[in-house]
């Protein structure tokens, strides 16, 4: 099998659809290809490695010739410039056998459409393709060298990993490491593509910590390397997701605005230009760390302790006699054969704000509790911020459930901030509680 992809890159495009397109000729290990694409300003066509047929324009005719001339069974269009009545023309012309990559429910005249992003829904291209096209949907296109990286131990620190694309043509990427805490350590990759990377060697010179990548080879290393990102809503949050780290999104272009409404509906940080303040606003939630409590050092096993003896946590327990060293630790060791319980501390920088757990683990549910850490005050919105996003995006839970005496007040101002809504009350050991719930 012959099969041609016609894609392009430059410093306006991006290099996202040749990247993609890179793997996607992967699932064709038989298959003999080629590119076809254009001569623009800023593009990586040096980088292919498989041969690719310049063209002079975007007219059909052109492409036309192309195919015939290399005798193409299959053309894959990964190109917002082209659209249904273009294909249809090369469909008629050649009858080559059609796969159009999609992002954006357009209409298209193609055998097979393709969608790989995890927001792709099948029925949304029903009207949009033909009777006999094949829709394929939500299958993202995620590069071996990911899945041996996640192999390795992950080191321990806290640096991010920032990709604004491989063109950035806002400069987001200097937007945002001006607006990173001073001691940030990051990994900033970005190619020569980028029509800023002048400003952003200066600033990596007179920054150290901002360690410059251009033109990496090794992405799901240095993804591997950080505990978050910072990152465009396009094909990358697909591995960024994958390495299962948490991350902002900044959308950079209008074809991003699918993937940043089915981040919203699922509660990630998501924002839809750069703003100053909102980013440090999710700046804030994304340092958030979960440690578990099979991983905690004995200073934060005491320290714990202490929060949980202390008389305006424990008054609110079930269990709410004082708790010895001896019975805590044996708690904790308990945990590590336990998949139906989850423990964490929440670390945030250099301040430890409290406790988060999930009890009665299913594959669709968990009950789920928190407390503060009592010096801190205020911390309760951030708490359950980082334990909802846990719950439904990294376990991928669908309802959360939380059992609170009647009079806490506090505890209940907090839930329901967060759209739980009450379902049932009861009495256990003599008090009342209600139980409230919320569904993703």
């Amino acid at each position: 099998m012959n099969l041609l992809i016609r894609a392009d890159s430059s410093s306006q495009i991006g290099l996202g659809h040749i990247m993609r397109d890179l793997v996607l000729v992967q699932q064709y290990p038989e298959a003999s290809v080629i590119f076809a694409c254009r001569d623009l300003n800023g593009n990586i066509i040096d980088t292919i490695p498989y041969p690719v047929h310049v063209l002079a324009s975007d007219t059909s005719e052109e492409l036309v010739e192309c195919i015939i001339s290399h005798e193409i069974d299959v053309v894959v269009f990964d190109h917002y410039g082209i659209d249904a009545a273009y294909e249809k023309r090369i469909k008629e012309q050649t009858g080559v056998t059609i796969l159009s990559m999609d992002d954006t429910y357009q209409p298209h005249y193609c055998d097979i459409i393709y969608n790989p992003n995890v927001y792709a829904q099948n029925q949304r291209y029903r009207d949009l393709v033909p009777k006999f096209c094949e829709v394929q949907c939500a299958k993202p296109l995620i590069r071996e060298e990911f899945s041996l990286a996640k192999q390795h131990p992950k080191p321990l620190n806290d640096a991010v990993f920032i990709s604004m694309g491989g063109s950035d043509p806002m400069n987001l990427s200097m937007q945002i490491v001006q607006s990173l805490p001073s001691d940030t350590y990051a990994n900033l990759v970005t190619t020569t593509s980028n029509p800023h990377l002048n400003e952003l060697r200066h600033y990596a010179a007179e920054h150290p910590n901002i360690r410059l990548h251009i033109n990496a080879s090794n992405i799901a290393e240095l993804m591997h390397e950080c505990s978050s990102a910072i990152i465009t809503p396009s094909s990358i949050a697909h591995e960024v997701m994958f390495m299962e780290l948490p991350f902002i999104a900044i959308q950079s272009a209008d074809n991003q605005s699918e993937f940043v409404a089915y981040m919203k509906r699922q509660g990630l940080l998501v924002m839809e230009h750069f703003d100053q303040g909102q980013f440090q606003t999710l700046l804030g939630r994304l340092t958030l760390r979960l440690i578990p409590f099979t991983e905690l050092n004995d200073t934060e096993k005491e320290m714990i302790l202490a929060w949980r003896n202390h008389p305006d946590i424990r008054m609110w327990m079930l269990t709410s006699h004082e708790i010895s060293l001896d019975e805590h630790l044996r708690f904790i060791e308990s945990l590590k054969n336990r998949s139906d319980k989850r423990y964490f501390l929440v670390r945030q920088a250099n301040d430890y704000l409290g406790v988060v757990d999930l009890t009665d683990i299913t594959l669709t549910s968990a009950e789920i509790g928190i407390y503060t850490n009592p010096d801190k005050r205020g911390a309760g919105t951030l708490l359950m911020d980082a334990l909802i996003r846990y719950a439904f995006n990294t376990l991928k839970l669908t309802e959360l459930i939380a059992n609170v005496f009647i009079n806490n007040e506090k505890a209940k101002r907090l839930y329901q901030k967060f759209d739980f809504t009450e379902t049932d009350r009861a009495i256990h050991n003599g008090k009342e509680m209600i139980t409230l719930e919320r569904t993703l």
